[in-house]
């Protein structure tokens, strides 16, 4: 694995990276942390990447509307996103600001999904909610309360990200860099930083 020389190139790699991980089920990135303030708390929580646009600097995952990880918005919209990818020993970290897509354009993104992911959209009772196993039925008995629950508790988290931070181990040297996106130039701000 090369050791990257370049800032732009580590921009450019990062985001083709995280353009291609949503459609590749073994992509390391496929799949990442991210944590928000929550009250007096911070959480974390894996989440599957859906879509990656460099262009639009947006990163995309779908959750239910009743999850605790969506009570601080609209108020509080950062979400911060970890990536590493173990084989390349690369971590990337995204600063993000959040913004809850709801009705006809999560309702076009809800035509799309996997059938087999429609249950995760469906208990009864909201995530995180305490059960006595076996003694509450966690999902609709009927196929079409079952699918009309997912369909309105199904929302669509957009990030936009403002900030990345990029570490690469190598045994040649470590190499870290930090984007900072700039508004009025509508650019990345670029600079290395001591690993």
């Amino acid at each position: 694995m090369e050791v990257f020389g370049h800032l732009d190139q580590i921009l450019d790699y990062s985001w083709s990276q995280l353009a291609n991980a949503p459609n590749q089920r073994r992509h390391s990135w496929r799949t990442a942390v991210v944590a928000n303030l929550v009250g007096q708390r911070v959480l974390q929580r894996t989440v599957v990447l859906r879509k990656a646009i460099a262009s639009k600097r947006l990163l995309r995952f779908y959750t239910d509307i009743r999850s605790t990880k969506i009570q601080p918005l609209p108020n509080n919209g950062s979400f911060s996103w970890l990536f590493y990818d173990p084989r390349r020993q690369i971590q990337l970290r995204l600063q993000t600001k959040a913004t809850l897509i709801q009705g006809d354009e999560a309702q076009e993104v809800w035509g799309r999904i996997n059938p087999h992911t429609i249950k995760d959209y469906a208990s009864i009772s909201a995530p995180g909610t305490v059960v006595e196993s076996g003694s509450v039925p966690l999902y609709p008995r009927s196929e079409q309360e079952l699918l009309q629950r997912a369909k309105e508790n199904f929302v669509v988290m957009d990030c936009k990200a403002d900030e990345m931070e990029f570490l690469q181990l190598h045994r040649d040297g470590h190499r870290r860099a930090r984007f900072t996106w700039e508004e009025e130039a509508g650019q990345w701000n670029a600079s290395w930083l001591v690993p």
